[in-house]
């Protein structure tokens, strides 16, 4: 992602932009489905159920259970649109900016290392010297700088206002890679103390008052804020004393104890990153530890410790080294910040009105910090849209405050059936029928004694019902497709007096993955039964991929179609008499000619865009060619030996950045790359991301990331800005978080962040790994479910690890 260094006016003209683009396209899609031009959309002039509904909880305003003309346009904001309680940017301040400003000079060192920034306020009272902040940024000893936005913005513009001189200082840094050239401790903070030193020298001939400095700090910044705090040797060693110091903020930092907190992970977790800063010597480690150095009669600065909860043991940690410092007569306090994650923490301060910043300018006023809350009050604001700028090392993820998560799945128990839940993976959700419906799957299940029920269909029939077993599939693997599609034509293109919505499942992969009888199933509302739809008697790797659907634009006839194992696709009709009451050709209307017999030429999914029915099959995404004798037309290829199984996953029709017309969004998987593909284009294609490479450089050490938008991209609303967003599912884990999955959100302009899954209630945290599959509630539009696990991509005992978490958007107002 690269950073962003807007301005505000090009800020609110790509928003505009945004929106506009988003309305278009809208309101295209509206006009194609409105056929007796009312200026009204019902569930029953759509072929795809799903869509309306999910159009429906974004968009429909007066709740008239219709999308009307106006709600498509925007001129109805989706809900959750109101921004009355959003931070708010502080204005610019007048004021002189002194860059690059030499505060020592080494040889054979970058200047830019050595260097600080000075923003000083204008106009104001030059008998009476200002104050100073000054701040210190992370990136993990090996990144971040101090012109990154988060470091700057809104903390210069809230500082500087208030009448203090606004400092922002580099310093050496770390390897960023093993091999890289860097330093280590104590280096880090031997430079923070020569900019130090040199801020007390100097300041005076900026208007400065050199015995009001204050210190703060982020992340590793917050390490280093805290180590000069404690250990008065550095600035000793520049002739200064810890008396200078009026006070000290951390901001989440990292570091304060590293052999407690390196020995409660037991190796894992930071290791490698504080090795890389710190060397692997304990004495080394005992020596940069902040905690050690507590004593008292040192002059230790007051000390404000804000820390995201349970992350990187800070909730021990943290509260450990604020109590030891008040008992060493350095009033003290570290607050829960409770649902902030660690960019936010950095990224809010100076938000107008924003409760850590009061906090840090009571101590500034010198109030006693013991005695401020240890959790922070009631946060019922959203951070600002203007805020989302990437700071090396110190990211803000600023929807992960707008959500929360709890466990709403325990494999290996019984439903109120008594029948074994189970799985080692969550593969599908489909809301259908007013219910949730879920496949899970058995792949690589290691069972011992436990019994093994086979592949399963799990139905939870509303918000407060518990999970039960809808179907058991014996002998079987996965459930790898369902969806949920409405007829309202049957096979041969009559109109039907009711459109009829059914739920089509695969009926389990077998582990032989064997040629044979193709079948689906299909639920039978009134009863709860599954009835078997036979496709064909015998398919090749004879299991359902994915499911899609589409009107025909010559015939009219709506059909449902299959993709298989073997990169088939077969079509089917609607047709009451026929089981499951779908009527399949039994020859396929497309054959795969690169189908090797293995595993990977596969039918990966289906996406209807621009009124045209596509399909990603690999190696190459087709599009079909409506009318009584229809084709499959190759539209895009891509070579799949660049890896095995790189197929082209999550396929989904989003607005194209001019908002003129759809474009094709999917992710290659195995490499991680997102691709946004442009039929109005000659079939162009754009690389959006790099998954893997983002999730490295907002966390710095991430394993996996190569496997994202399992099935496709959700769309939903920001529930902050209304702005329209899509959620996609991701594979990985974050060194030193281990327990926690993620997801990704795309906004509208194409960029990305992720949003962590972690249930903080549980006192016993399952190990998560990958989000495989999302979908919203049929009952409730800010409720979502996310599941998965991902057995097969992990070297781990694989039993009773599927699971299924429930998302829910918290306004700005709760």
């Amino acid at each position: 992602m690269k950073t962003r260094l807007c301005s505000l006016s090009m800020i609110v003209l790509a928003a505009l932009s945004i929106d506009t683009a988003w309305a278009q396209s809208m309101v295209e899609r509206f006009d194609q489905l409105d056929r007796n031009r009312d200026g009204k959309v019902t569930r029953e002039e759509t072929a795809d159920a799903s869509w309306f509904d999910r159009m429906l909880r974004g968009l429909d305003r007066n709740r008239n259970g219709v999308l009307e003309r106006n709600e498509a346009a925007g001129r109805g904001r989706p809900r959750g649109s109101d921004q009355t309680g959003d931070w708010q940017m502080p204005g610019m301040p007048e004021h002189a900016a002194h860059r690059d400003i030499r505060y020592a000079e080494i040889e054979g060192v970058d200047p830019n290392f050595l260097s600080l920034d000075l923003y000083v306020p204008k106009n104001i009272d030059t008998s009476t010297p200002c104050p100073v902040m000054v701040m210190i940024h992370g990136g993990g000893w090996r990144g971040g700088n101090k012109t990154n936005p988060t470091i700057v913005g809104s903390k210069m513009r809230h500082f500087v206002g208030q009448g203090y001189i606004y400092a922002s200082i580099n310093y050496r840094l770390s390897p960023q890679t093993p091999d890289g050239e860097g330093v280590q401790h104590p280096v880090h903070a031997q430079d923070c103390a020569r900019a130090i030193a040199w801020i007390h020298d100097h300041i005076v001939d900026y208007g400065g008052d050199a015995n009001q400095l204050h210190l703060m700090g982020h992340s590793a910044g917050g390490h280093l804020a805290a180590i000069l705090g404690t250990n008065e040797s550095f600035l000793k060693a520049e002739e200064k004393d810890l008396l200078l110091l009026k006070t000290n903020v951390l901001l989440d930092p990292a570091a304060i104890d590293i052999p407690g907190y390196l020995k409660s992970v037991d190796g894992r977790g930071m290791t490698a990153l504080y090795q890389n800063a710190f060397g692997k010597e304990k004495a080394n480690h005992r020596d940069a530890s902040p905690q050690d150095h507590v004593e008292a009669g040192k002059n230790i600065p007051p000390t404000l410790l804000f820390y995201a909860s349970e992350r990187m043991a800070l909730d021990q940690f943290g509260c450990i080294f604020a109590k030891s410092l008040t008992e060493a007569g350095s009033p003290s306090r570290a607050v829960d910040t409770v649902s902030l994650e660690h960019g936010q923490i950095n990224s809010h301060i100076g938000m107008i009105d924003e409760p850590m910043t009061k906090l840090i300018m009571r101590l500034h006023a010198g109030e006693d910090a013991s005695k401020f809350p240890a959790v922070l009050p009631k946060l019922d604001e959203a951070p600002h849209e203007n805020d989302r700028a990437e700071n090396e090392g110190d990211h803000e993820h600023d929807l992960n405050g707008l959500v929360r998560f709890t466990r709403d799945y325990v494999p290996g128990t019984r439903d109120a059936n008594g029948q074994l839940m189970g799985g080692t993976e969550t593969l599908r959700f489909v809301a259908h029928d007013g219910k949730l419906f879920a496949g899970n799957g058995f792949w690589t299940d290691q069972p011992g004694d436990d019994p093994s029920p086979g592949a399963q269909i799990l139905v939870k029939r509303g918000p407060n019902d518990p999970w039960e077993v809808s179907r058991s599939f014996a002998g079987t693997v996965r459930i790898n497709a369902m969806e949920s599609f409405t007829f309202t034509t049957d096979h041969s293109g009559k109109k039907l007096d009711d459109p009829v919505t059914l739920l089509l499942a695969d009926a389990g992969l077998v582990r032989a993955r064997r040629s044979g009888r193709l079948r689906c199933l299909v639920h039978d509302d009134a009863t709860g039964k599954w009835e078997e739809s036979l496709i064909t008697p015998n398919g090749p790797r004879a299991y359902i991929r994915a499911f899609g659907s589409h009107r025909d634009a010559e015939t009219g006839i709506e059909h449902a179609y299959a993709g298989t194992g073997a990169g088939e696709i077969y079509r089917g009709g609607f047709d009451l008499a026929a089981p499951g009451r779908i009527r399949w050709n039994a020859e396929p209307e497309y054959a795969n000619p690169d189908f090797d017999g293995g595993a990977f030429k596969r039918c990966q999914g289906f996406t209807v865009a621009n009124g045209k029915l596509y399909a990603s099959v690999s190696p190459r995404l087709l599009e079909r060619q409506d009318g009584l004798k229809p084709k499959w037309k190759e539209v895009f290829r891509w070579n799949p030996e660049q890896r095995a199984g790189a197929g082209l996953r999550g396929i989904t029709a989003v607005p194209a950045p001019s908002g003129e017309h759809e474009v094709i969004i999917g992710s290659r998987e195995q490499e991680g790359r997102i691709l946004r593909i442009d039929p109005m284009r000659d079939y162009a294609v754009t690389d959006e991301l790099n998954s893997r490479d983002f999730f490295d450089s907002q966390f710095g050490n991430f394993r996996g990331g190569r496997l994202v938008a399992y099935n496709r991209f959700v769309p939903g609303v920001h529930p902050a800005t209304g702005a329209p967003i899509h959620w996609l599912t991701a594979h990985g884990v974050r060194a030193g978080d281990v327990q926690a999955a993620w997801l990704l959100i795309r906004h509208s302009d194409g960029h990305y962040e992720p949003v962590r899954v972690f249930d903080r209630a549980l006192a016993s945290h399952p190990v998560l790994v990958s989000t495989r599959t999302i979908e919203f509630a049929p009952w409730n539009d800010r409720e979502f479910y996310i599941g998965g696990y991902d057995g097969a991509a992990n070297n781990r005992t694989n039993h009773n690890t599927a699971w299924i978490f429930k998302g829910t958007l918290m306004s700005t107002n709760d």
